[in-house]
């Protein structure tokens, strides 16, 4: 079993004490995002885990029990986020000189290939348009390709409570891109972070993208069967998860996190509280 930690908030950053509390006591209860009557066990054991597939913007407060998990026998990968937007869109997360230290610390403790790098989600608006990213992405792959093994990117979805929270925005200026807009922008954006990421040697990949991105950058999967065999040498479960929307690609997981439990209130987040 692979478990997600997780899709849901940002347990790493914000979790990691409550985490390690259930690795020690070797399950975890976990009400369905849709019905909170309905409660699952998931068993933390090395004998039920195959690997914990951490997402987060910040694993240094992680750090610390990494240790611990080892000596446990459980094996871990990371999906780090760091997209450097304006505060208004990120209030609370570590800046982009912070994150590419927790990442440089990580990488130095695990090594580059149980770690990718999510450029992600890629907001295309007034504030951020094609040029901002251009600069964004160039500026943090040279820092960061060192560190990690793989790149993923995908756009922003207009999910209804980001809408709203991006919405308060609109007084001051702020403007999503439409559709249209955003298609063309992304033309014009994407062969070049695909370059760059080829120059820097960067494995590149998009994530639930469908072929909307692959005339520049390759489908791909965050947990991904392919990248966990590169990291550990062994094979892992490969069942496409048949939980995830449509266009995922990602192999079957559990998920241990709650909704609107992330402290960094990032704008866009599908996760994010309202």
């Amino acid at each position: 079993m692979i478990v997600s930690v997780s899709r849901r908030t940002d347990i790493s950053a914000c979790h990691s004490e409550w985490f390690m509390e259930q690795v020690r006591t070797g399950f975890v209860d976990v009400k369905n995002p849709f019905n909170a009557r309905q409660v699952s066990r998931v068993v933390l054991t090395p004998e039920s885990v195959d690997v914990f597939v951490f997402w987060t913007r910040n694993p240094v407060p992680l750090l610390p029990h990494m240790d611990e998990l080892e000596e446990r026998g459980f094996r871990s990968v990371f999906l780090v986020t760091v997209m450097d937007y304006p505060a208004v869109l990120e209030p609370a997360t570590p800046s982009a000189a912070a994150a590419v230290e927790a990442l440089s610390r990580l990488s130095e403790r695990i090594g580059k290939h149980r770690i990718a790098w999510r450029y992600d989600p890629i907001l295309l608006s007034s504030l951020t348009p094609a040029p901002f990213h251009e600069e964004a992405f160039s500026r943090l792959a040279e820092k960061i390709a060192p560190l990690v093994s793989r790149c993923i990117v995908s756009v922003f979805d207009p999910y209804r409570r980001s809408l709203k929270r991006l919405r308060v925005l609109e007084s001051r200026g702020f403007r999503l891109f439409d559709r249209k807009e955003e298609q063309e922008a992304l033309a014009g954006l994407l062969p070049g972070i695909a370059d760059e990421s080829n120059r820097r040697g960067l494995e590149i990949q998009s994530c639930c993208e469908g072929d909307r991105l692959a005339p520049w950058i390759p489908t791909g999967a965050c947990i991904d069967p392919v990248f966990l065999q590169k990291a550990f040498g062994r094979t892992f479960p490969s069942a496409k998860d048949k939980n995830q929307r449509r266009g995922c690609l990602c192999a079957g997981s559990k998920d241990i996190g709650t909704y609107g439990t992330c402290s960094y209130g990032c704008l866009y987040c599908y996760a994010g509280r309202l």
